[in-house]
This record gives C-alpha cells, structure tokens and sequence, in this order.
C-alpha cells in the first residue's frame, strides 16, 4: 500500500511545484487504475495545494483540476497543524471534505510508515 505524500509548495508559475504534483496527481491515478491501495496527503507547504484546487485561479489548477477531481476519492487527509495552524488552507479543506489529522501535532510520514504505508513524497 502506497502513500503519496505532497510537500511542495504551489507558487503561480513555479515549475518545480507544479511538476512535484502533476507526478503525484499522476501516480496516484495510476495506483487506483491498477487496483492498489493508494492514499494521497497533504503535509507541511504542500496544504497549500488545497486551496488552489479549491478557487481554481491559476491556470495550472485549471488545466489539472480534472486530474485532482479524479483521485479526490485516494484522498487520505492533510496534517491539521499545518492546514489550520500555519498556512490558512482549512476552509478549502473543508469545503474539499478533506481529512485532518494530527491534531495540535504535525501529523508526520513516520504515522503513515508506522500504519504500514510505503512513503512517496513529492
């Protein structure tokens, strides 16, 4: 079982980001299609991601939503320390209905990796 954790930042125009999760988008798409467990977090920065997918305002978000949109179901949750905490991105979670978990802590791969999940990080 896989675990495709997203720690890249999202910055309009910031290739590096942007291509950090297109592959995660990607793999996790190709997981489900070939009928294996696959969970998508979010963690650190990479909250971020929640909520331009959520306003959709930039055009890679646009392009890729479709994408985002498909794997939603794989979404495992994102560390609510770091979504309501220190980057602003819990109304969008909500409104996603995604997952928080850790609480006042980060929730950190080491949980997902001590559930028996094999980490991916992008």
């Amino acid at each position: 079982k896989y675990a495709i954790v997203v720690i890249s930042e999202h910055s309009e125009g910031h290739p590096g980001g942007q291509g950090r999760m297109v592959n995660a988008l990607s793999a996790t798409k190709e997981f489900m299609e070939a009928g294996e467990e696959v969970s998508l977090w979010f963690h650190g920065i990479g909250v971020g991601w929640l909520s331009a997918f959520d306003a959709r305002y930039d055009q890679f978000t646009r392009n890729y939503g479709p994408l985002f949109d498909e794997v939603r179901p794989a979404i495992g949750g994102a560390c609510a320390f770091c979504v309501a905490k220190r980057f602003g991105a819990a109304d969008s979670a909500g409104r996603l209905g995604v997952t928080l978990v850790g609480g006042d802590d980060h929730h950190t791969v080491a949980a997902l990796i001590g559930d028996g999940w094999e980490v991916l990080t992008f």
